[in-house]
């Protein structure tokens, strides 16, 4: 035992049975082991025991440092292999308690998840993983069918995970694989079940219609058998999908839409065979097909649709995982077709005609014209050349481009977008919400209310026939699957619209939001302006043009901001060299300070000028004034107390402002301009735009106590802001609209985002609030409307099964007709 003790005490255990002899870890239920030649190691996971037979493969046994090991540490990087020790105490077998635990604690896993047919099949999966010990946070997309979750690898493992799905009736498969398996055994099982099902209409159409009339009751009775032979494929092939998920609810103790198709199936077949053995005409087996038959192709429908609905999550998809050519690494060397994942920063790839950019980059070589309508829904076409950026998802019309990956493929701006996407689909509103809870209680309601008809029926003397006539009736007109698809088809269908206009919804209840404000505040600085700051002259006083930039120079040099960029472009191109400077501290809406030769220098905007006591002379107050009544940015910078000049940098207002403002006025949207420039040219921009409110030189906390006080005076205020200064103002305002790609993707203080900068998109924005609401309101009134008419006459035995089970497809069909009826009309700005 002398070994076993020793790979205990190095690993950090106690010596006890029940931890993993790598990582420390309880084992769990998934515990697995390896023999070696002496004593038998125990591993919480299998990736512990691989790499723990990689790192004892030299000696026999573990190094005394194996923790600090290059191989240790790339396993726990990749996931390998959990990162952090727990308690042993911490989590018994089949237990967990959420929250506890680090991230690198937990793995993460994603899959599809095939075969859900209606939302509540989502939630079912949800609810099933939420009962698993060791899974955490699992989210299941009823649209995109992915499910992701984090588990504990030490109490579970992804096959544990995928067998308890697989046993409630879907089948599971890698994200991105096998997408069309479902969809093509759906088609098999609906055309078989199509053929025997009008074979069997038409042959009991025969015995309802009094064809047999005169024959006798056996003959009769042998017609039977050929209809119990094709109902027999129907109902056990056909709805064998049905059967299992209804099943695996049941075990669960949840009930669905397949709850009581399965129910009304099977009571009408077995009610058939019993009558067949009695010798009965009264058989309802063209029940029991038409419903399994109906249910199909309807579930065929909507899965047609929500591919058609959700293209836009599909094509951005594929787009990410094309394969990348990486570049050789001398002249000469073949090129490489690669993973994108398997690309680094850093890497050199080729990018030649009619290809997509599978990744963010930078141009290195060549030049092109690319197309990247994909991401911000413009149609037009953009130059690249050395040293421009290029977003991954842009198609190269023309040239060839050699670039470096400034990003990997999961940090990529179009997997950002995906992900957003995909994270508002996952969120849910009040309202989903409620149709969720009314959709799960709908169900066991509607067995008891059958239940109840049936035993009143019974009570006041009716047949066995009639009593089951009109429970099935009951069940099968009130499936709510219309109502289970009439949010979510709405919102997918919403959020795909809105990605093919170059608008990415981040959260869908602030885009029904949108129709309802009356306040609308521009940022100016890269929203109302291009943000294509240059630099236009620069006015000394008492000290030369090269020695103001070479100081200036030193203090912006490490700053990312474009106006700091700007100068030291310029100060370059002079040939003018920056004096070194330290004790650097950019100060936010004010400007930046450092000491450069011995002198405290600074640069920004007239607070500054204040805080280091330096009022600027006559002379330069008057010039600064009269170019800001241009509208153009001034930037004051001095050093030891004293202004020396200012800067005058211009940027142009973007050819779509004056447009969005006249719409804004023509829809009684009051618009505010918000800037952090000074007064004078934040006046002349708004002036020049027809804006009456304006206020300028305002810091990051002046806009949000700006918006703070327009909301308490009643207004619903919309924000709009390059993300860069706004995010409090942002995330302060009703709706945040955040405009530019890069640093703006990852902004979680956005409800919406729209890559391309266009302001037009804001007018698109308002429209698709209008029809996202409207066709959500639509879809829900046609839902619960055929409910609670359809249910009552079903009762008082107006109606047939077979009329039921088409008056549900109907139903079905009427939300998903609305729904690409509103989400596919053309709109016109200005309506």
């Amino acid at each position: 035992m002398a070994r076993e003790e020793r790979a205990v005490d190095r690993a950090g255990g106690e010596g006890r049975e029940d931890t993993c002899h790598l990582c420390g870890l309880p084992l769990g239920r998934v515990a697995t082991g390896c023999f070696g030649s002496e004593d038998r190691y125990h591993f919480c996971c299998p990736g512990c025991r691989e790499v723990f037979k990689l790192l004892s493969s030299a000696s026999g046994d573990l190094p005394a440092n194996f923790r600090d090991s290059e191989l240790y540490q790339a396993c726990v990087a990749a996931g390998i292999i959990p990162g952090g020790r727990l308690d042993p105490s911490w989590a018994p077998a089949g237990e967990i308690f959420p929250g506890a635990g680090s991230d690198r604690d937990t793995l993460e896993l994603t899959f599809r998840a095939e075969g859900m047919w209606c939302p509540s099949c989502a939630w079912l999966i949800e609810e099933v993983l939420k009962r698993t010990p060791g899974v955490l946070q699992p989210r299941v997309s009823f649209f995109s069918d992915i499910v992701r979750l984090q588990y504990l690898p030490h109490l579970t493992s992804p096959v544990e995970i995928i067998s308890r799905i697989e046993k409630l009736g879907y089948r599971t498969s890698r994200s991105g694989e096998d997408k069309d398996r479902t969809k093509s055994d759906l088609l098999i099982r609906l055309g078989i079940s199509a053929i025997l099902t009008m074979n069997t209409m038409m042959l009991s159409w025969a015995l309802y219609s009094g064809f047999v009339h005169g024959l006798s009751p056996t003959v009769v009775a042998y017609l039977s058998y050929p209809l119990f032979l094709m109902a027999v494929p129907v109902v056990f092939y056909g709805g064998m999908p049905i059967f299992r998920k209804a099943w695996g609810g049941l075990r669960f103790g949840s009930t669905s839409m397949d709850t009581l198709i399965a129910i009304s199936a099977l009571a009408a077949f077995c009610y058939s065979v019993i009558g067949m053995a009695r010798n009965s005409i009264h058989l309802y087996f063209d029940t029991a097909t038409m419903l399994i038959t109906v249910v199909l192709l309807g579930r065929y429908v909507e899965i047609h649709t929500r591919e058609r609905v959700s293209s836009a999550f599909r094509e951005m998809d594929e787009m990410g995982r094309q394969k990348v050519r990486l570049a050789g690494a001398t002249q000469g060397t073949p090129e490489l077709w690669v993973a994108a994942e398997a690309v680094r920063p850093g890497d050199h790839f080729i990018v030649r005609e009619n290809e997509r950019v599978s990744l963010d980059g930078r141009v290195v070589d060549g030049k092109g014209l690319l197309d990247q309508s994909a991401l911000t829904g413009e149609t037009k076409v953009v130059a690249r050349g050395v040293e421009d950026g290029v977003m991954a998802g842009s198609l190269l019309v023309e040239g060839k481009l050699e670039i470096v990956a400034t990003w990997g493929a999961r940090e990529s701006s179009l997997r950002r977008m995906v992900d957003l996407m995909m994270e508002a689909l996952d969120r849910k509103n009040e309202r989903e919400q409620l149709v969720d809870s009314v959709s799960r209680m709908f169900v066991p309601a509607i067995l008891t209310m059958a239940a109840i008809a049936g035993s009143a029926l019974w009570f006041y003397g009716y047949t066995a026939n009639e009593i089951l006539l009109r429970c099935l009736t009951i069940l099968l007109i009130s499936c709510p699957c219309a109502l289970g698809i009439a949010v979510p088809l709405g919102k997918v269908a919403m959020i795909g619209l809105g990605r093919t206009r170059g608008i990415l919804v981040r959260n869908h209840e602030a885009l029904e939001q949108v129709r309802g404000l009356d306040t609308l505040v521009l940022d100016k600085t890269g929203t109302v302006t291009e943000g294509a700051f240059a630099l236009r002259c620069i006015v000394c006083h008492e000290v030369n043009e090269r020695t103001a930039f070479s100081i200036i120079a030193a203090i912006e040099k490490e700053s990312f901001h474009f106006i700091a960029r700007e100068i030291v472009r310029h100060a370059r191109k002079l040939g003018i060299a920056e004096e070194g400077g330290h004790g650097i501290q950019e100060l936010e809406g004010l400007g930046v300070t450092g000491v450069v030769a011995g002198k405290t220098a600074f640069i920004g905007n007239r607070r500054l000028l204040s805080l280091h006591g330096a009022q600027p002379c006559g002379f330069l107050e008057d010039k600064a004034r009269e170019q800001e009544q241009t509208g153009m940015t001034v930037v004051f910078f001095g050093w030891d107390g004293e202004a020396k000049g200012f800067l005058v940098f211009g940027d142009p207002i973007r050819h779509d402002a004056l447009e969005l403002i006249h719409w804004l006025q023509r829809r009684r949207i009051k618009a505010v301009l918000l800037s952090g420039d000074g007064e004078k040219t934040t006046e002349a921009v708004a002036r020049s735009l027809g804006i009456r409110d304006f206020y300028g030189q305002r810091l990051p906390s002046d806009k949000v106590e700006l918006i703070r006080d327009l909301q308490h005076r009643g207004h619903k205020t919309g924000m709009v802001g390059d993300g860069v200064n706004d995010a409090g103002a942002l995330a302060q305002a009703d709706v945040s609209f955040a405009m530019g790609s890069g640093y703006n993707v990852t902004k979680e203080a956005s409800d919406l985002m729209i890559p391309s900068g266009r302001l037009a998109a804001i007018a698109d924005a308002f429209d698709l609030s209008e029809r996202s609401v409207r066709m959500v309101r639509q879809n829900l009134f046609l839902a619960f409307f055929y409910n609670v008419t359809a249910i009552p006459v079903a009762a008082a035995g107006l109606l047939s099964p077979l009329v039921a089970v088409c008056a549900m497809f109907m139903n079905s069909l009427t939300v998903i007709g609305n729904t690409l009826r509103i989400s596919g009309r053309k709109y016109q700005r200005g309506e």
